[in-house]
């Protein structure tokens, strides 16, 4: 070599070294498993921990040398990641083993215990629970309702995240009846349940996002259950001929369409203040005063059929009304109010059939345009 190069070639090794570079004769570091301990799984839940080492030249492949995976579970040799699903509770002792390209190999004894899946009592709340709780329902058919709504059939646990998805669940004629657990369906919209013999609608309570709630033909008598659902505009309750007391509906302000026909009111004071009331169907029930209908200016329908109502004098000012129903007030003989709406006329109707309104007053409601059902010819 030309003497004259190797105080140069020196001087490169130098630069060399002191920019970072590594010298080739230098031996790898000590491989060492960095991960000491691993989670435990759940039954039926999906499993995924990533085993880590330092050390050797940094390629690694890992391996099981004895005792043996929870079932459901794999480990990848080249990422020394543990993946699945857990099929069976239990524990599993195992020892890993990471080797890298230098030859260097390191181990390491883990355990994993793997749980069964707490399940929830129908009564209980999914908001004390783990997400992969299974929820439970008293009502063996609003479960297989439920599964329906969610494509899922009856080997897939119903999950507290799996039932949290549900924003819309109809269940017409489905036997149902018990709601224990529907108390756990906190992001439905919209829920119809008609047909049905439903008596207590307390799981309700906390189904804050309901804005349409259908529950008629049922045989519920309470529904006090409905005093948290001010998001509610459509709630249907006719047909269930034992509801008395609707006291609750008045917090219900957002209401426009209500129906409350089949049942034994005979106060519809709780009605007063629903002011957006678009549609209120009260037909056969204990109805006489109908002065708290007076500021739900906005109803163009309203049926009040089958009610003991003598004084209508409050729908007189209910100038948007396009179609109204006043059969069977068999007490009804004045219908001057009606004669005096001025929004009354060309293309509205109203059904006077089974009252005892004078057919003097008919011809002059007809003059206005209106459409009337009565005996008067």
């Amino acid at each position: 070599m030309n003497r004259r190069l190797v105080p140069l070639i020196l001087g490169l090794l130098v630069q060399a070294f002191a920019c970072g570079g590594e010298d080739p004769t230098t031996p790898f570091t000590t491989l060492t498993i960095g991960t000491t301990s691993l989670l435990d799984g759940v039954e039926n839940v999906a499993y995924s921990e990533t085993l880590t080492a330092t050390g050797g030249d940094r390629t690694y492949t890992w391996v099981i040398t004895t005792g043996a995976l929870p079932a459901g579970l794999i480990l990848a040799a080249s990422s020394g990641t543990l993946t699945g699903t857990p099929s069976a509770v239990g524990s599993s002792a195992f020892t890993v083993q990471a080797a890298s390209g230098d030859g260097q190999s390191a181990t390491q004894s883990y355990s994993i215990a793997v749980s069964a899946q707490p399940i929830l009592l129908p009564s209980e709340l999914c908001s004390a629970y783990p997400g992969h709780a299974i929820a439970a329902f008293e009502d063996a058919n609003l479960d297989t309702a439920i599964r329906a709504s969610l494509s899922v059939d009856a080997q897939v646990g119903l999950t507290c995240d799996l039932i949290a998805s549900l924003t819309v669940l109809t269940a017409d004629n489905a036997g149902i009846t018990s709601l224990a657990g529907s108390q756990n369906l906190t992001s439905l919209t919209d829920l119809a349940l008609h047909v049905n013999s439903i008596t207590d609608i307390s799981a309700l309570s906390g189904l804050t996002r309901l804005t349409v709630l259908v529950l008629r033909n049922n045989s519920i008598r309470d529904i006090s259950g409905l005093s948290g659902l001010t998001s509610l505009t459509v709630l249907s309750l006719h047909e269930n001929f034992s509801i008395s007391d609707i006291g609750v509906l008045s917090d219900l302000t957002g209401l426009t369409r209500l129906t409350l026909g089949g049942n034994a009111i005979a106060d519809i004071t709780a009605l007063s203040g629903l002011t957006s009331l678009t549609m209120l169907s009260i037909w056969d029930n204990a109805i006489t005063d109908v002065s708290a209908l007076v500021a739900l200016t906005s109803l163009d329908y309203l049926s009040l059929s089958g009610n003991p109502i003598v004084d209508i004098g409050p729908l007189g000012g209910l100038t948007e009304l396009e179609t109204l129903y006043l059969a069977r007030n068999l007490a009804l003989f004045d219908i001057g109010p009606l004669l005096d709406n001025t929004g009354l006329g060309s293309g509205d109707t109203v059904d006077l059939t089974d009252t005892n309104a004078s057919c003097a007053d008919v011809t002059a409601l007809r003059a206005k345009g209106v459409t009337v059902t009565s005996p008067c010819s």
